[in-house]
């Protein structure tokens, strides 16, 4: 989808046209904006019907809906330019356009700031939404525009309040009541020997004051609410390095809400890597390598995991070596901790880590069966299954069609020896000594990994072959390769089918007999790169720059019926559970 925004706005507030068979539209819809046609459109779940259109201006790009479904914004970046760190060379105002989201009836169209940074925040009962506008900084000081905050009441669709920045805002966010912003300006070197610090701004919206500014020391990054809204939390990397001698461990700057004033800055061990919330204990986890020590052992040390309460961390955990991702189970009792040749299980709430194990091999995905039982690891075209009740790997397969790798090999030597033969042949006839061809080389496979809810199948896809390797999810071992390539794979037990989407094409498995169904879509021309499950896995919506297809399986076979578009920049979920 595409999320260039560079419009023409026009400067005041007006209604604009809309059109519909109902004025009760039915639900669940999907909310489509085109950018060609300057349209927002809803279509009916599952016929694929449009409801409404309403007509927009300019060249909106990114749709939010707020919770209650009450209403759709449109964002419009406005005409101009990127200017790179000097911002964005904005001739019109960016501009929001609030529309009902039962009938799509316009209520307002209002100017923003110059430019939009991608940092949209909309309070959580859907009546304030703050944006920050990049503006520009011009050699003339006459030509330059500025940088603001600009909140807006959404009822009204009318400014609130508008806040400029005195310097270029990195990271950006609201409290959920839409009452406070806080805006994060990075450290930044304004010349050779000018540093300035990272700085926390605290700004009341309703009022249009700056409240408060929090120097920082060192580089931290983006700003993290506490699940309780008490603290600010943000992360420095530090300098990261194998060397104990040359290593310095990251730390965690720890910013209190209601005095705005830091409340401290605690070691968080060496490279630590993001915060992660556990929406179930409203934790916060912080993971990170082990001290580093000399020589080879420094490979294989342990990794650590914090969970930040308040202005501290817990002590470490240790887990396994070099930890990345981290997922909960599905009862929410275990911890799962990974990494890119390691995997750890730490109890909750207590966190009692579980012996880790460490692979000679990496993994670009690593994924937990919902038993907890297995764990699946996938590296280009070779996929592993592992016993966590034992540690033993059970079976090592590799995915996509062997005879479909030899013709793609035949095809590149072909294609690379014609280049040669061609390229010698050209400097023969016009007496040169020298040639040069294209090598023609397979792209390396690439692949996703996606997990039938019963936990009986893993569905490995591969790149490089467009097919998918179906696999038990017991045993480990190969059950059918399948000719369906795709991005994504979404599993539909009511219709007994998984469905893979392309960019072209959606494609079937059927879940019994692992063979390749009927195809719902063929050649279409959606360019399709995202799709999304109904809560009940009976409908899946699947879209892309050139249109909206709607599954439906809520009477056994999917069908699929594909609605095209001029450009579709969004696209907005409504599967009215909250309306």
């Amino acid at each position: 989808m595409t999320k260039g925004i560079r419009t023409i706005v026009v400067a005041s507030i007006v209604a604009g046209s809309v059109h519909g068979t109902s004025a009760q539209a039915p639900s669940p819809r999907v909310m489509v904006l085109d950018q060609q046609a300057r349209t927002v459109t809803a279509l009916d779940v599952p016929s694929g019907r449009a409801s409404q259109t309403a007509s927009l201006q300019g060249r909106p790009s990114t749709l939010l809906m707020t919770g209650d479904r009450r209403r759709l914004l449109v964002l419009d970046r406005g005409e101009g330019r990127d200017a790179g760190d000097n911002g964005y060379q904005a001739k019109t105002r960016a501009a929001v356009t609030i529309l009902d989201g039962r009938t799509l009836a316009v209520q307002g169209r209002v100017e923003l700031g110059w430019g939009l940074e991608p940092m949209t925040m909309l309070s959580a009962d859907g009546e304030r939404l703050s944006v920050v506008g990049r503006g520009f900084q011009a050699r003339a000081p006459a030509d330059s525009l500025p940088r603001e905050v600009v909140t807006v009441d959404v009822g009204s669709a009318k400014v609130l309040s508008r806040i400029e920045l005195p310097r270029r805002a990195t990271a950006f966010l609201a409290t959920p009541d839409g009452r406070t912003a806080v805006v994060l300006s990075a450290r930044e070197e304004a010349s050779k020997n000018t540093v300035l610090p990272a700085e926390l701004r605290f700004l009341d919206v309703a009022a249009g004051t700056v409240v408060a500014t929090v120097p920082l020391d060192g580089d931290p990054g983006s700003p993290v609410l506490a699940p309780d809204g008490q603290s600010l939390y943000l992360l420095d990397r530090g300098r990261p390095n194998n060397n104990p001698d040359k290593n310095v461990n990251g730390q965690l700057h720890v910013v209190s809400m209601a005095t705005r004033a830091a409340q401290g800055v605690v070691d968080v061990g060496s490279n630590p890597r993001g915060l992660v919330l556990d929406d179930r204990t409203k934790q916060l986890f912080v993971l990170s390598d082990g001290p580093p020590v000399k020589g080879p052992a420094n490979r294989d040390r342990p990794g650590e995991l914090r969970v930040i309460r308040g202005a501290a961390p817990s002590p470490p955990v240790s887990v396994g070596t070099s930890p990345v991702w981290l997922r909960a189970s599905t009862d929410g009792t275990t911890l799962y901790v990974m990494g890119t040749n390691s995997f750890a299980k730490v109890t909750l709430p207590d966190l009692t880590p579980t012996p880790p194990l460490t692979f000679k091999t990496w993994g670009e995905e690593l994924r937990v069966s919902p038993d907890g039982s297995r764990l699946y690891m996938l590296n280009g075209e070779y996929f592993k299954t592992f016993d966590l009740v034992t540690g033993q790997r059970l079976a090592d397969v590799r995915t996509g069609r062997m005879g479909t790798k030899m013709l793609l090999a035949l095809e590149s030597g072909l294609k690379t020896e014609t280049a040669r033969l061609e390229a010698e042949n050209e400097a023969r006839r016009e007496g040169r000594s020298y040639h040069a061809y294209a090598d023609y080389t397979l792209e390396p496979p690439r692949g996703t990994l996606a997990i039938r809810p019963d936990g009986k199948a893993v569905y490995a896809s591969n790149s490089q072959t467009s097919d998918v390797t179906v696999i038990d999810g017991r045993s480990g071992e190969i059950l059918q390769k399948v000719p369906a390539g795709g991005f994504t794979v979404l599993f539909m037990p009511g219709a007994s089918v998984a469905l893979v989407p392309s960019a072209s094409a959606v494609q079937t498995v059927d879940l019994a007999t692992h063979q390749k169904g009927a195809d719902v879509a063929t050649a279409a021309t959606g360019n399709f790169d995202r799709a999304e499950l109904s809560p009940d896995g009976r409908v899946a919506v699947i879209s892309g720059t050139g249109g909206v297809m709607i599954v439906d399986a809520t009477r056994g076979r999917p069908g699929g019926a594909f609605k095209p578009f001029g450009l579709v920049a969004d696209v907005a979920m409504d599967w009215g559970t909250s309306r």
